[in-house]
């Protein structure tokens, strides 16, 4: 998972449903984090073949900014022959701008498929607006789009071919009250 916050509303909640897909019951022994920054847990311990559930993942960005990775391990019990489940969590904690995700990638050879980012400005000074500056267009589509979020951008990239591996780099021009604020990055490639 992505994940956006801005530094001024610290603390962002998710739920993450599941459903169990082995012939045997599953009983979770344990739910780790790899920070003290995230708390996680499930809806209940034991689910029956079949059954669905919810880890509930809370993370506080208090005194983080900027990007980190952030895992939670579920641990099941010792007479499954499963793995411990891992959610990864990609978080972009920002004072006055960020993205997320920063790399948008496709391999070569892939079909043309639209990907997204998520672009936030902070907007309690001013009214904020972002603007998509110039950029390689013989390699991608780009298209910016407010969203129903006050300060928050949709941005949709589409590479032109995937044929062999290419990098492309993406910038944006935050503003507030037209002044600029920050130039944001986000890299498109074909690998």
């Amino acid at each position: 998972m992505d994940a956006l916050l801005d530094a001024r509303e610290p603390v962002l909640q998710n739920q993450f449903h599941f459903r169990i897909t082995s012939a045997e019951p599953v009983t979770f022994t344990s739910v780790a984090t790899s920070c003290d920054c995230v708390s996680a847990s499930l809806s209940r311990k034991t689910y029956r073949p079949g059954e669905t559930g919810e880890v509930t993942v809370v993370f506080n960005s208090d005194r983080h900014e900027g990007h980190r990775v952030v895992l939670v391990t579920l641990q099941i019990t010792a007479t499954s022959r499963e793995a411990p489940k891992v959610l990864r969590l990609n978080v972009t904690v920002f004072q006055n701008a960020g993205a997320a995700p920063t790399l948008l990638e496709w391999t070569s050879g892939e079909g043309l498929s639209e990907k997204q980012a998520v672009v936030a400005v902070g907007s309690e000074r001013g009214e904020t607006t972002v603007t998509l500056l110039p950029y390689d267009e013989t390699a991608v589509r780009v298209a910016l789009r407010p969203s129903e979020r006050n300060g928050r951008y949709s941005l949709s990239v589409t590479p032109r071919a995937t044929d062999r591996p290419r990098n492309t780099r993406i910038r944006l021009q935050c503003m507030r009250a037209g002044q600029p604020l920050e130039t944001l990055l986000i890299y498109a490639r074909v690998r």
